[in-house]
C-alpha cells in the first residue's frame, strides 16, 4: 500500500506503468514459449501470461468455431443457419469447457492474492482488447467467458484499490515527517506515479469508475499530507511542505499529454497556485507587515486628509532603510526552500510582483493624502525597487 514499505526490487512497477504498458501497444499477440522461457530463465509479469494464454487460446477457438461451422453446415439444398450454429456452438463449448474454465479459475486464484492494482488494470484492458479482436473476426462464442473474465478483474482492482484508500486514511504521521523536513513526501511520489499511471490506462476510455477510484484516492492523499503539514509548528513551514508536495504531483503529470490527464493536471495546478498566494503573503509579512496592512486598511477609506502625516513619513523610512537587505533574505529564503529550481523561480517572482504590488498601493496612497505637496520625508521611487529585484 502507500504508506508501507517496500523491497527496492518492487518499486519500479507497483505504482509506475514504465515499460508495462507495451503490453497493450505492442502489435505482436505476445505468444510466451514455455520451453524458450525455461531455458532462458526468462520471468513475465502476470499480464504478459494473461494475453499469451488468451491469445493463443483465442486463435484456437477460432479455428475451431470455424471448423464446427462448416461441419455442421446444412446441405445447400436445406440451408438452416440458426440450426448449423447452434451445433456449432454446443460442439465447440464441448471442446472448449475445461480450457476456459481452467483459464478462469487460473486467473481468479492469482487476482485474489495480487496487490498489483496496475497489473490487473491491465489484464482489464487485454480483456478489452480480445474483446474487440473476436468481435472483429465475428466470432461469438467466447463472449460469455470473457464477460465472466471482467467480472473476476473488477472487482479484485476496486478491492485494492479500497486497500490503497484506507492505508492512506489510517496512517499514522508519526514517524513519517522527519523534523523540519519540507521536502516533497515519498509517499506523494507513489501517488502521482499510481495517478499517472492509472490515467495512462484511463485514455480513450474515459471510464467512470477509474475517474472515482482516483478521486476517492486522491481525497485520502490530500487529507494526510495536510495531517503531515499539521506536523510543523508555523504557518510557512506547513505551506512549504504542501507546496513542495504539489509541485511534485503536477511535475509528474506534465510529462504526460494525454487528454485524460487534463482534469488533474488543472486541480493540481489551482491547488498550488493557491498554497502559493498564502505563502507569498507569509514571506513578505515579517519583513512588510505594517505596510502591507497599512495600505489593505487605507485602500477602504475614501478620505486620507485626517490620516497621521508622521505614520506615512515612517513607514517610507523604513521601507527604504530595509528593502534591500529585505529583498536578499527573501530570495535566499525561498530558493532554499523549494528543491524545484523552477518552482522556487516561480514563486520568487510571485512574491517579488507581491511586493510590488504592496509598495504601489502605498505610493498611490500617500499621493492620495499628501497630492503634490512636498515632505519632510519622500518614499523612493518604484523604479528603484524594482532595479534592486532585478538583481535576482
Amino acid at each position: 500500500m502507500f504508506t508501507g514499505k517496500l523491497a527496492l526490487k518492487d518499486r519500479t512497477n507497483i505504482y509506475t506503468l514504465g515499460d508495462r504498458v507495451s503490453v497493450l501497444t505492442d502489435l505482436d499477440a505476445g505468444i510466451i514459449l514455455n520451453h524458450v522461457a525455461a531455458d532462458q530463465n526468462m520471468k513475465f509479469p502476470f499480464e504478459a501470461i494473461f494475453k499469451s494464454v488468451n491469445r493463443l487460446m483465442m486463435d484456437n477457438a477460432s479455428s475451431e468455431y470455424i471448423f464446427d461451422l462448416e461441419f455442421f453446415a446444412p446441405p445447400k439444398s436445406k440451408p438452416s443457419r440458426a440450426t448449423s450454429t447452434d451445433a456449432a456452438t454446443s460442439a465447440f463449448n464441448e471442446v472448449f469447457d475445461g480450457t476456459l474454465k481452467l483459464i478462469s479459475q487460473t486467473t481468479k486464484q492469482y487476482t485474489d492474492q495480487s496487490y498489483d492494482c496496475l497489473g490487473i488494470l491491465l489484464c482489464i484492458r487485454i480483456n478489452n482488447q480480445n474483446i474487440r479482436i473476436m468481435q472483429k473476426r465475428r466470432i461469438p462464442a467466447l463472449e460469455g467467458f470473457m464477460m465472466q473474465l471482467n467480472m473476476v478483474l473488477w472487482p479484485r482492482f476496486q478491492g485494492v484499490v479500497d486497500l490503497h484508500v484506507e492505508s492512506l486514511k489510517k496512517a499514522s504521521v508519526k514517524g513519517l515527517v522527519g523534523k523540519g523536513d519540507t521536502n516533497p513526501h515519498y509517499i506523494t511520489r507513489r501517488y502521482a506515479e499510481f495517478a499517472a499511471s492509472i490515467l495512462t490506462l484511463n485514455q480513450g476510455y474515459d471510464d467512470a469508475l477509474l475517474n472515482n477510484s482516483l478521486l476517492r484516492v486522491r481525497t485520502e492523499m490530500e487529507a494526510l499530507l495536510l495531517r503531515m503539514s499539521a506536523e510543523f509548528t508555523d504557518k510557512k513551514s506547513r505551506l512549504i511542505f504542501l507546496i513542495n508536495n504539489y509541485d511534485l504531483v503536477g511535475t509528474i503529470l506534465s510529462e504526460h499529454n494525454a487528454s485524460s490527464f487534463e482534469a488533474e493536471k488543472s486541480y493540481f495546478d489551482d491547488m498550488l497556485e493557491t498554497h502559493i498566494g498564502q505563502y507569498v503573503e507569509e514571506e513578505l509579512r515579517p519583513f512588510f507587515l505594517e505596510l502591507m496592512s497599512f495600505v489593505t486598511k487605507a485602500d477602504g477609506e475614501a478620505d486620507l486628509s485626517g490620516w497621521d502625516a508622521e505614520r506615512f513619513e515612517k513607514l517610507a523610512t523604513h521601507f527604504s532603510t530595509t528593502h534591500k537587505q529585505a529583498i536578499t533574505t527573501i530570495n535566499t529564503s525561498i530558493m532554499q526552500s523549494f528543491p524545484n529550481f523552477q518552482n522556487g523561480a516561480r514563486i520568487l517572482q510571485a512574491a517579488f510582483t507581491q511586493l510590488l504590488l504592496y509598495y504601489k498601493r502605498f505610493l498611490n496612497v500617500w499621493d492620495r493624502r499628501f497630492g503634490g505637496k512636498k515632505q519632510r520625508v519622500a518614499p523612493i521611487g518604484m523604479q528603484s525597487v524594482m532595479v534592486e529585484i532585478k538583481k535576482f
